[in-house]
């Protein structure tokens, strides 16, 4: 009911005419929300990776369809009929393959056994308060060599997540004291705060939602005060996010230590309320726009393979180099090589040289229209129903500090990740799991069972 409520307000209100395209965005509505209605329907306690990761292609495309915010009104109806031909494709290959494949849960001690006595359940507040120890350690002090930055980052933020996600799914049985859901809430909220004062809104945005989806996996319920003021929150933030950014993201700009967070906030309030005032879209419209990943592919679908030829897999050569630790090849491709080459390509930038200074989302949809076109789409859908397929079934019955209880955390946290290439969705994951699954067994090394 509420997705037919739903695509039914966005036919209302949009400004698109083509019935076709509009055909298709409800199209799009529903395909992403019909694993989440089925896994609701079903009541299920397994955890929704691959149903989050679907509803993403609402807020990605859907929804930036209907806007037809500049960006994407820019292009024309046949542009943007191949593009969301494309993302339809996507999902149909996805959705199929995920409920096609049979599965069986893991019997092996690899998927039932914890790492961790469960008993360390009830201590993941201490990883939370350590992680944001750490988080402010890094942010605001120099006591973190540089060379060991990104050690310390994949190690902390790897734990704290865990430990974020499992406190909030206690919470969401009831399982924590008055006490410690205020110590659980502050500490994620100044997280998120730190993580909002780098002006890298996604990764505070990532962490809110992870919580929320922990929490709701959990009791069944949706926090709607919660979600409606965080989401509140960000959209005003990102209003007067580029004004802040050619402040303090320029050479030589000031430094935000601690004891400046309230002016920077206060300056950060006084030009999202500037910006605001001067605009004639809504919050909502300007965020829309930002996180739309709709208006990329229309840029892919509209030079591939018209005026340009496809990469036919360039930006994936660089894949199974990311498992080959970096002590071993000092100088191995980072996978952010396929961002910066989309960004040349697709006529972003002039070279790779000013990708580097740019953070431009693409989406692993776009890049693989972009190698192999509608039979790239196909096969990216294939392994992303095929990947949360065997996970979700090896792992129905794994407790959560089990190796599947874990990559299922993982896979859950990563689902959020629309906007990242596949060089990166998979390194960065990769990199995480080796952190949170080597973490307790060094520990259960270390100190017995």
């Amino acid at each position: 009911m509420g997705v037919a409520l739903l695509g039914g307000y966005r036919v209302y209100t949009t400004e698109l005419e083509d019935p076709v395209l509009m055909s298709m965005g409800v199209g799009m509505i529903v395909l992403s929300a019909l694993p989440a209605i089925l896994w609701a329907r079903r009541s299920e306690r397994q955890l929704p990776a691959f149903e989050v990761m679907m509803l993403t292609g609402i807020p990605f495309y859907a929804f930036p369809l209907f806007d037809q915010n500049p960006s994407v009104a820019f292009f024309s109806n046949d542009v943007m009929l191949r593009a969301a031909t494309a993302v339809l494709t996507f999902q149909v290959a996805t959705l199929a393959v995920y409920f096609l494949l049979p599965g069986h849960a893991g019997r092996s001690s690899l998927w039932r056994q914890s790492l961790l006595p469960d008993s360390y359940l009830r201590h993941s507040r201490v990883g939370l308060a350590i992680t944001t120890v750490y988080q402010f350690t890094a942010q605001y002090t120099d006591l973190i060599p540089y060379e060991l930055g990104s050690v310390f980052r994949a190690v902390f933020y790897g734990i704290g997540m865990l430990c974020a996600f499992i406190l909030m799914q206690r919470w969401g049985t009831d399982l924590l004291s008055p006490g410690e859901k205020v110590f659980v809430a502050l500490n994620i909220a100044a997280q998120i705060i730190m993580h909002v004062a780098t002006l890298y809104l996604i990764v505070g945005a990532s962490l809110l939602l992870l919580v929320v989806i922990s929490y709701t996996s959990a009791s069944r319920r949706l926090p709607i005060a919660t979600l409606i003021i965080g989401v509140g929150v960000f959209a005003f933030l990102h209003v007067g996010k580029d004004a802040m950014r050619k402040i303090y993201w320029q050479p030589g700009a000031p430094s935000v230590g601690l004891a400046n967070l309230p002016n920077f906030f206060s300056e950060w309030i006084t030009f999202s309320l500037v910006a605001r005032a001067e605009s004639d879209e809504g919050m909502a419209s300007k965020l829309l726009e930002r996180t739309s990943l709709f208006h990329v592919l229309c840029i892919a679908a509209d030079s591939i393979p018209s005026r340009q030829p496809h990469l036919d897999g360039e930006t994936y050569v660089n894949i199974p180099a990311q498992f080959v630790p970096r002590l071993f090849w000092s100088d191995k491709p980072g996978p952010h090589k396929s961002n910066s080459r989309l960004a040349v390509y697709l006529g972003f930038v002039v070279d790779e040289d000013a990708a580097q200074k740019v953070s431009i989302a693409f989406g692993t949809p776009c890049e693989a229209y972009v190698n192999f076109g509608f039979v790239g789409l196909v096969l990216l859908g294939g392994g992303y129903g095929l990947l949360f397929k065997r996970f979700a079934t090896l792992t129905a019955a794994s407790p959560p500090l089990s190796v599947g209880g874990v990559i299922m955390v993982l896979l859950m946290a990563w689902s959020l990740q629309a906007e990242m290439t596949l060089s990166v969705w998979i390194s960065s994951l990769y990199q995480a799991a080796v952190v949170l699954i080597g973490v307790p067994v060094g520990i259960k090394v270390l100190f017995g069972r």
